[in-house]
Parts: structure tokens; sequence; C-alpha cells
């Protein structure tokens, strides 16, 4: 503005040049003049007063610009960890929640399974100590020395404690006695052993049972049910937070659009300013020092006004070939 006061003053000093000031014709164009100056210092001030308001807001809009883009990021964040990690939670708890009701399922089965398997080792444990208690007494049997000529005529062999004279005579057995020796071995033997190996299995069914009551799958279920209720909080939280910003990055949409749309109507403001600075700063210099041929250029007995009424006429040529082809091409696109 000062810039502009210094030109002004510089035009006022060199309308001492002009001549004439003294003619009535100068003394009403000063008068003119000098309000013409007064409405450019008046301008010139509110051309700096829309520089500033276009800055002010120009520094508005960037802030908000910034704040805009911040929020936005940050919904994303939550808006992305919801699609890719709240969802993926939420897929996974309910597969655990199947999972681990169907693993409750299988595991009362297997207790109900086991416990069967037991008390059916417990019952054939019962049989295993009878056959072994008959097998003893098929074992003492044979050592009862009342039994030794039948154990002779049997197997064919007298019993160790007999003497060689009171063998029996040999004589042909039937078929079926060929292997009697070694079938009686195995009826008093076998079931020994059986009776170790059925203690053993009723010992580890009882273990086993024992592991699976201990394991307590169902302690899983309420485990379960804490995991889920926290991926139901975190789900909630991600959420509300995602529309917390959400409505936050709406409204600082909408004060976004009106700092552009304000900054866009203080820069059309500044640059009309501008122009109406200019259109009077050039205004008041040719009334300082106007600068006129068309008086000058004329002879006495010629109109003195005609270079002037042709300058303007070669205006409205111009003005008129340009608006009137833009207002053809219009219509002969809106013919199309």
């Amino acid at each position: 503005m000062n810039m502009e006061q210094e030109n002004d003053k510089n035009h006022n000093n060199d309308c001492d040049d002009c001549g004439d000031n003294n003619t009535a014709t100068q003394k009403s164009i000063a008068v003119d003049q000098e309000k013409c100056c007064e409405a450019l210092t008046q301008l010139a001030g509110e051309v700096g007063q829309t520089e500033e308001n276009y800055r002010g807001r120009k520094e508005l809009y960037e802030s908000k610009k910034c704040l805009f883009i911040w929020t936005e990021e940050n919904w994303q964040i939550f808006r992305n960890t919801e699609i890719c990690v709240g969802s993926d939670l939420l897929q996974s708890n309910d597969s655990l929640t199947e999972n681990i009701g169907n693993y409750i399922k299988w595991n009362k089965e297997l207790a109900t399974c086991l416990k069967d398997i037991t008390k059916l080792v417990k019952d054939a444990k019962g049989k295993f100590a009878e056959l072994r208690d008959q097998a003893c007494k098929l074992e003492n049997c044979k050592n009862d020395s009342c039994n030794s000529t039948q154990w002779a005529v049997l197997t064919g062999k007298t019993p160790e404690e007999c003497d060689d004279e009171s063998k029996p005579i040999d004589q042909e057995r039937p078929e079926a006695c060929k292997d009697v020796e070694k079938i009686w071995h195995d009826l008093v033997c076998i079931p020994k052993g059986l009776s170790f190996d059925i203690d053993l299995i009723f010992k580890s069914a009882s273990e086993i049972v024992g592991i699976q009551i201990f394991s307590n799958i169902a302690s899983l279920e309420p485990l379960q049910k804490t995991l889920s209720d926290d991926f139901g909080e975190f789900e909630k939280l991600l959420v509300e937070t995602m529309k917390l910003r959400e409505g936050e990055l709406k409204k600082l949409q909408e004060e976004l659009i009106k700092c552009a749309k304000d900054v866009s109507k203080s820069n059309h403001g500044r640059y009309g300013k501008r122009s109406d600075f200019e259109g009077l700063k050039t205004t008041v210099e040719f009334i300082c020092c106007p600068d006129c041929k068309c008086v000058e250029e004329c002879e006495c007995d010629d109109p003195r006004l005609k270079k002037c009424a042709c300058d303007i006429c070669d205006i409205c040529e111009k003005v008129e070939k340009t608006f009137c082809k833009k207002k053809k091409k219009k219509t002969e696109q809106a013919a199309d």
C-alpha cells in the first residue's frame, strides 16, 4: 500500500507539469482527481485487507487440510485393523468355540468308553483269576501221589519221585494222548502268564482313566468364554473408534470444504479489488496528466472528437466479435 501511495504522490507531482492548472476545466478536473485519489487510497487499503484475508484463510485451509488428512489416516488404520484383524479374530473365536465344544463332547464320550473298558477289564481279571485257580488245582492234581498212575497212563512216564520198578509197562497209547504233557504244561503255565497280563492291562486302563480325568478338557470352556469376551471388547473398541473417527472425518470434511470455498471467494475478491485498484489507478494517472491525441491531431475545421469516436467504435467491434462468437458457439453446441 505504501508503494501505491508513493506512486500516487509521484503522479500528483507530475500533474504540475501538465499545464493549464488554473483553467476552469483543470480546476473541475482537479476536484474529480482528488475524489479519485481518495478512492484510490481507500481501495489500496482494501486490496491490502483482501490480501491479508486471503493469506489467513489460506493458512486456515492448509491447517484444516493437514488435520483432515491426519484424521483420515487414523480412521483408515482402525478401519483396516477392523477388516483384517477384527474379522479374523471373530471368525477364529467362532471356530474355537465350535472346536472346543466338539472336544468336550468327545472327551465325555471317551470318558464313558474308558470306564466301560475298565469295567470289562476288571471283569476279565476276575475271570482270569478263576482260570489261574483252576490251573493251580490242575497242577496240584498232578503233584498228588494219588494221581501218579493216571499221569503215567496219560504221558507214558512215571513221576520223578517213583522208583524205576514202579514204572508202568509200555503200551500203545491213543493218538490224542501224544502231546498230553505239553498240553498239560500249557494249561498250567498260560493262565499264570495271562493273570500277569490282565493285571497290567487293568492297571494301565485305570491310569488312562486317571489321565483322562486330570486332563480336564472341560476347563477349556471358561477359558474360551473369557477369550471370546476379550475378542468382543476388542472388536467393539475398533468399531466405536472407527465410527467416532468417521464422524470427526465427516465434520472436518465439511469444514475443509467451507474453508476451500472461503479461500476461493477470498481469492476472487482479492483479484477483484486488484482489478478495481488498477483501473482506478490508471484513471487517476490519466486524469492527472491526460494523454489524448484526438483534439491535437484534428484540424480546426474537422470534427475534433472523430478519432476518439472511431477508437470507441473499434473497441465495440472487438467486443462484439469476441462475445458473439462465444454465444454462437454455445448455440451450435446446444443444437448438436
